[in-house]
């Protein structure tokens, strides 16, 4: 079944680059819009919202067109929380496929407020829902009934990708005792602080990079004991 993709890569290069690999498998059939605002860094700052309004608009528009011009069956919005912007709804659309990212307890924290309205239009118009955790699925099946709800994971397989057991540490090779941590976006810190202080406690000889930002994790930075700050390595640029 052919399908249209679109989607808003803003500043998340990590996120970025995962839909570049998945648009190189898809098949020719399909064909993919780029939201982003090509030239913001050349915008002034107390413009850039309306800018990217604008810009949005545009390129939704466009990816509209071109899928009801090339017939597609379906269409998905990678990133409906930074991408919906209410198209013009015509009889025999293709029919409308969300993934959606931010956590739930976000969502229904700022669901009655002002600003919500596009995600809104995007659940109660969507055929199918994907939410990357299994918590997200009840919420949007009520708020979208008509909709297919799927939770289809996403992330780390934490039961592969994990730190060795004690007894396993001695045999680690050097090159695999190093953590390198990216972001400051929907990061636990309190969990990352928890680990480096569990891994100092226990002598493993890990060594922590970490490149981010923000109050969350200068207090995480700070409730660390000397011992465990001593293995963290703070990056920059």
């Amino acid at each position: 079944m052919s399908c249209a993709r679109f989607f808003f890569k803003f500043s998340h290069h990590g996120e970025y680059s995962a839909f570049h690999r998945l648009i190189h498998f898809l098949p020719q059939s399909d064909f993919t819009v780029d939201a982003t605002l090509p030239s913001k860094r050349f915008i002034p700052r107390r413009a850039h919202y309306r800018a990217e309004c604008f810009w949005r608009k545009r390129k939704e528009n466009f990816f509209w067109e071109q899928s009801r011009k090339q017939e597609m069956k379906c269409v998905h919005y990678l990133y409906p929380e930074n991408t919906w912007f209410d198209p013009p709804e015509r009889k025999g659309d293709p029919a409308l496929i969300i993934t959606a990212h931010q956590p739930v307890e976000s969502l229904k924290s700022r669901w009655g407020s002002k600003g919500m309205e596009q995600m809104q239009a995007a659940i109660s118009r969507a055929s199918a829902i994907v939410t990357v955790g299994p918590n997200e699925v009840d919420f949007f099946a009520q708020e979208a009934p008509n909709a297919k709800v799927t939770f289809i994971p996403h992330g780390i397989d934490t039961h592969w990708f994990r730190p060795p057991d004690l007894l396993e540490s001695d045999s680690v090779k050097e090159s695999m005792r190093d953590f390198l941590t990216m972001g400051s976006w929907l990061r636990d810190f309190g969990v990352w602080a928890s680990v480096v202080e569990e891994a100092a406690k226990k002598k493993l000889g890990f060594r922590f990079s970490i490149r981010a930002a923000g109050r969350e994790f200068e207090t995480a930075l700070g409730s660390l004991s000397p011992s465990a700050r001593s293995s963290v390595l703070v990056l920059d640029r």
